[in-house]
């Protein structure tokens, strides 16, 4: 741990012009780890944001001796279970939907998504959270990382009174993973999409859309739905984005 949290030290300082100490610093086998999910999920990614998530992690390790950002017990599955799945959907994302610039990742926890999302692709993040250690965790990040184009919001989407006080536009993405049911994620965050706009729902193989008819009412289609498995464990997810055509919206 005390060795661990010297890397930190050494990472935040070394960012800039010497972000190639890092191998150096990062205890191997989170590095190994790191490039052996990357290769069999055939993501590629610029040694520079495969540097940055080494600096993530090594904050996220720092953070959890007080705090608890993520249920998450070790780095193998930190980078299986949350890590590859952000960067494959942000992956997906840059592929499928051209027009992008502005994303919400709503209930986003310790900021797995949203940062894989900042990292794969020119997008302005949004990270918005109700539990207040996780948005300042997230903040911390985006300082120490020198992302300073993404903003951190502490609210509840769902809640009423957050709706009122917090200061939400629209955007052409939001993003949430399963913290939710789809209908429920779909009837709080349309308000919160531009027309021609996508909502991403990032799901378990099983789930399902319960209600197309109500999605439909709303204005949602679903365009497209990816299903992919994270390798070497298996993990079978899918992609569940929803078009918003029209500007009903349910209340």
């Amino acid at each position: 741990m005390i060795a661990l949290t010297f890397f930190i030290r050494i990472l935040i300082y070394s960012l800039g012009p010497f972000l190639t100490m890092i191998e150096e610093c990062m205890p191997s086998q989170i590095i190994h780890l790191l490039n052996d999910r990357l290769t069999q999920n055939k993501i590629d990614l610029p040694s520079e944001q495969k540097e940055k998530i080494l600096v993530f992690l090594g904050l996220l390790e720092e953070w959890r001796e007080t705090f608890n950002v993520t249920g998450h017990r070790n780095f193998e599955d930190i980078i299986d279970k949350d890590i590859m799945d952000g960067l494959y959907a942000a992956s997906e994302t840059r592929t499928h939907l051209k027009e992008v610039k502005t994303v919400l990742d709503v209930a986003c926890g310790a900021g797995f998504i949203g940062l894989a999302f900042a990292l794969f692709n020119p997008f302005k993040i949004t990270f918005l959270d109700a539990d207040r250690k996780r948005t300042n965790f997230i903040r911390y990040v985006l300082t120490q990382l020198q992302m300073p184009q993404h903003s951190v919001i502490h609210a509840r989407l769902e809640a009423k009174k957050d709706q009122k006080n917090t200061p939400l536009g629209k955007y052409d993405l939001i993003v949430c993973r399963a913290t939710w049911k789809i209908d429920e994620f779909s009837n709080t965050c349309i308000k919160y999409v531009h027309n021609d706009g996508h909502l991403l729902f990032m799901a378990g193989k099983n789930q399902k859309i319960d209600h197309p008819q109500t999605l439909e009412l709303s204005g949602l289609a679903a365009d497209p739905i990816i299903s992919y498995t994270i390798k070497p464990k298996n993990y079978e997810r899918q992609l569940i984005f929803l078009k918003k055509s029209v500007s009903r919206e349910i209340s």
